[in-house]
């Protein structure tokens, strides 16, 4: 309903057979009165209301596209659903907003009736109660304002200190920016920090950020990752299936994930470079192994290769600064020493990959 009054640009195919046919054949939202269905063996009746009319409750919204309601229960009715099938997926390709196509679909399992009783009655029941028809083409819907708070209002509803507002303006999103990061590794070695640290860097550089941590079975003595999104533009998913950018703090997290890496992305691996080719990392994304848990080690705790690995990240890319990611530790860090001692580490490994390129 919300993506419909929004005008989302995708295509929606809503199979309607009057009942929950793949879970059991419960009464849905659009069975019919007095129709029999697994919860309702007495009919549907006034205490569950009317059927629902999809069609016709989004044709009230202004932003939908285009509205058609079809059926199959004969050869014409076919034949007319494919022809609305086809226009609201061409509707979806051009960008002009949310489509949705209803179709009236037997289902002689859950109605106890065989394929000819099932179509017959899809004719005979279902059409009554829904008229087949187009309740909306439009090739041109309107677009709604979105108007966006300034920057430096952005940067105080969200209580990001230290920054004026000219500095919040200089910050000005760079549009080109879009990176979607996967970071990976064993429980412990501060995987879920390390994507707070950089959504926040994110948020403080004018970027849109998200951040989703993975809280799956696979956290239970696997890998445990979480995605990071950092966008000049709205962004679609924060989950990072096919990130830009792969951090792997192990063994395992780089032979699981970098096959997913897109063509010309980032691997950085905590580990030894040889492993790239153990594993057959593809030739076209650009590496980088840094041994981090033994740099972090040297100084004092290995537990923050993370932060180490921090550095690599902004002196191999190109799209948050020092300063930035500083600024991002300092706001999450619970003690100054805790601040002094990310930032060493950060450093530590901001110097170590700055003079190295990644290949």
């Amino acid at each position: 309903m919300h993506a419909a009054n929004r005008g989302e640009p995708f295509t929606l195919f809503f199979v309607n057979n009057a009942i929950y046919g793949m879970t059991g054949g419960q009464m849905a939202p659009t069975t019919l009165h007095g129709q029999k269905t697994t919860t309702s063996p007495l009919g549907r009746g006034r205490m569950e209301g009317a059927p629902l009319r999809i069609c016709e409750l989004l044709s009230q919204m202004d932003a939908p596209a285009f509205l058609e309601r079809v059926a199959v229960f004969d050869g014409k009715s076919i034949m007319r659903a494919r022809r609305a099938v086809r226009k609201a997926i061409e509707n979806q390709v051009q960008g002009r907003g949310f489509s949705l196509v209803e179709i009236l679909s037997p289902c002689p399992t859950a109605w106890n009736m065989t394929p000819v009783e099932a179509a017959a009655w899809v004719k005979d029941s279902m059409l009554p109660a829904f008229p087949l028809g187009n309740f909306r083409d439009r090739p041109n819907p309107p677009e709604p304002p979105r108007p966006a708070p300034p920057l430096e209002e952005t940067h105080r509803l969200l209580q990001i200190g230290g920054i004026t507002a000219g500095q919040a303006a200089a910050l000005g999103a760079d549009k080109s920016v879009e990176q979607a990061l996967n970071i990976s590794g064993f429980g412990g070695q501060g995987v879920m920090y390390l994507g707070r640290v950089l959504a926040e860097a994110g948020m403080r550089a004018g970027l849109r950020s998200s951040f989703l941590p993975s809280y799956g079975p696979e956290m239970r003595g696997g890998t445990a990752h979480c995605s990071v999104c950092l966008s000049g533009r709205e962004i679609g998913s924060p989950l990072a299936t096919r990130p830009t950018l792969l951090v792997a703090m192990n063994e395992p997290s780089l032979q699981r994930f970098h096959s997913s890496v897109l063509p010309g992305g980032l691997v950085l691996y905590n580990g030894p470079a040889e492993h790239f080719q153990v594993y057959g990392v593809s030739t076209e994304l650009r590496t980088q192994a840094i041994q981090a848990t033994e740099i972090a080690d040297g100084l004092g705790s290995a537990r923050l290769a993370n932060m180490v690995i921090l550095g690599a990240i902004v002196a191999c890319g190109d799209f948050l600064s020092a300063p930035v990611v500083e600024a991002a530790l300092d706001s999450l860090a619970r003690n100054a020493a805790g601040t002094e001692r990310n930032r060493r580490c950060f450093h530590a490994g901001l110097g170590t990959v700055a003079a190295a390129k990644c290949v």
